[in-house]
Protein backbone atom coordinates (compact mmCIF):
# COMPACT_ATOMS: atom_id res chain seq x y z
CA UNK A 1 0.00 0.00 0.00
CA UNK A 2 1.62 3.38 -1.14
CA UNK A 3 1.82 6.07 1.93
CA UNK A 4 -0.49 9.15 1.91
CA UNK A 5 0.94 12.48 1.12
CA UNK A 6 0.81 15.20 3.48
CA UNK A 7 -1.22 16.88 0.79
CA UNK A 8 -3.74 14.30 1.02
CA UNK A 9 -4.07 14.14 4.41
CA UNK A 10 -4.48 17.74 5.02
CA UNK A 11 -6.75 17.75 2.33
CA UNK A 12 -8.98 15.21 4.23
CA UNK A 13 -9.01 16.84 7.57
CA UNK A 14 -9.85 20.00 5.74
CA UNK A 15 -12.79 18.42 4.23
CA UNK A 16 -13.53 16.88 8.11
CA UNK A 17 -13.43 19.82 9.44
CA UNK A 18 -15.49 21.81 6.99
CA UNK A 19 -18.02 19.24 7.37
CA UNK A 20 -18.36 19.09 11.29
CA UNK A 21 -18.35 23.12 11.03
CA UNK A 22 -21.58 22.46 8.50
CA UNK A 23 -23.31 20.71 10.82
CA UNK A 24 -22.71 23.06 13.84
CA UNK A 25 -20.36 20.72 15.79
CA UNK A 26 -17.42 23.07 16.14
CA UNK A 27 -17.58 26.75 16.08
CA UNK A 28 -17.99 27.73 12.06
CA UNK A 29 -14.78 30.39 12.69
CA UNK A 30 -12.84 27.16 14.70
CA UNK A 31 -9.11 27.21 12.99
CA UNK A 32 -8.42 23.21 13.43
CA UNK A 33 -3.57 23.64 12.61
CA UNK A 34 -1.96 20.16 11.71
CA UNK A 35 0.24 21.07 14.38
CA UNK A 36 -1.96 21.18 17.04
CA UNK A 37 -3.71 17.60 15.65
CA UNK A 38 -0.13 16.30 15.66
CA UNK A 39 0.46 17.48 19.44
CA UNK A 40 -3.11 16.17 20.26
CA UNK A 41 -2.44 12.44 18.81
CA UNK A 42 0.98 12.46 20.71
CA UNK A 43 -0.36 13.02 23.87
CA UNK A 44 -3.34 11.05 23.50
CA UNK A 45 -0.72 8.12 22.51
CA UNK A 46 1.26 8.86 25.79
CA UNK A 47 -2.05 8.92 27.90
CA UNK A 48 -2.82 5.89 26.33
CA UNK A 49 0.02 4.11 27.53
CA UNK A 50 1.91 4.11 23.98
CA UNK A 51 6.02 4.06 25.04
CA UNK A 52 7.95 7.37 24.86
CA UNK A 53 10.18 5.98 22.34
CA UNK A 54 7.75 5.12 20.00
CA UNK A 55 5.99 8.64 19.88
CA UNK A 56 8.89 10.12 19.73
CA UNK A 57 10.23 8.19 16.74
CA UNK A 58 6.69 9.01 15.13
CA UNK A 59 7.24 12.67 16.28
CA UNK A 60 10.90 12.34 14.11
CA UNK A 61 11.90 13.55 17.40
CA UNK A 62 15.95 12.77 17.97
CA UNK A 63 15.31 12.80 22.21
CA UNK A 64 12.89 11.19 23.72
CA UNK A 65 13.66 14.18 26.08
CA UNK A 66 11.79 17.06 23.31
CA UNK A 67 8.92 14.65 22.98
CA UNK A 68 8.75 14.59 26.87
CA UNK A 69 8.67 18.24 26.80
CA UNK A 70 6.42 18.80 23.55
CA UNK A 71 3.48 16.92 25.24
CA UNK A 72 4.01 18.34 28.39
CA UNK A 73 5.10 15.57 30.61
CA UNK A 74 7.52 15.62 33.38
CA UNK A 75 10.04 12.60 34.33
CA UNK A 76 8.44 11.64 37.13
CA UNK A 77 4.94 11.47 35.64
CA UNK A 78 6.63 9.66 32.91
CA UNK A 79 8.09 6.94 35.23
CA UNK A 80 4.75 6.61 36.97
CA UNK A 81 2.88 5.47 33.72
CA UNK A 82 5.82 3.56 32.40
CA UNK A 83 5.88 1.49 36.00
CA UNK A 84 2.07 1.63 35.90
CA UNK A 85 1.69 -0.38 32.22
CA UNK A 86 4.76 -2.34 32.62
CA UNK A 87 4.02 -4.01 36.38
CA UNK A 88 0.01 -3.84 35.65
CA UNK A 89 0.38 -2.36 39.47
CA UNK A 90 -1.29 0.94 40.47
CA UNK A 91 0.62 3.56 41.23
CA UNK A 92 -0.14 6.70 43.15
Amino acid sequence: MKPISRGKVGAEIKEAVDHLKTKGQIPYDAVIAMHSIRKTVATMAYKAGEDLAQISHMLGHKSIDHTRAYIGVTQKASDTLRQKYSTGIKVR
